[in-house]
């Protein structure tokens, strides 16, 4: 059982015996555990220069993590066990409320940002 775990927005990921996830009403920390023990491994509360984490989305994409902030910020992180780490970082937009878990379809990503005038925007992630 994991004691520390509310997920409010985002499904929790299960990857190799772990789950990942974004936990807290805010969203602020992306957590670890072990899913046969619920032993929590770690949290991390992912320094977003500008911005905050919130209530993100996550998915496992290619072998790493996308994470999108409820900013607008989307990271693509390695997490493992042993901890979080961020591969690349880009502010798409800057709108609050972007609740919604990104969607990635043959290499295209697509975002809900809800504020400003909701929207569903298309990125396309393919290498040229």
């Amino acid at each position: 059982k994991a004691r520390r775990f509310a997920s409010q927005f985002t499904t929790p990921v299960a990857y190799d015996g772990y789950l990942y996830g974004v936990d807290g009403s805010g969203g602020t920390e992306i957590v670890c555990y072990e899913i046969t023990s619920g032993k929590e491994m770690w949290r991390d509360g992912i320094e977003i220069p500008g911005a905050r984490l919130g209530r993100a989305g996550l998915l496992r994409i290619d072998g790493d993590f996308l994470c999108l902030g409820a900013q607008g910020t989307l990271l693509w992180l390695d997490l493992s066990p042993q901890g979080a780490r961020i591969l690349s970082r880009v502010q798409l937009f800057r709108a609050p409320e972007t609740w919604g878990v990104p969607i990635v379809s043959r290499g295209l990503l697509y975002v809900n940002k809800n504020a400003f005038g909701p929207k569903l925007i298309c990125y396309d992630l393919r290498s040229e």
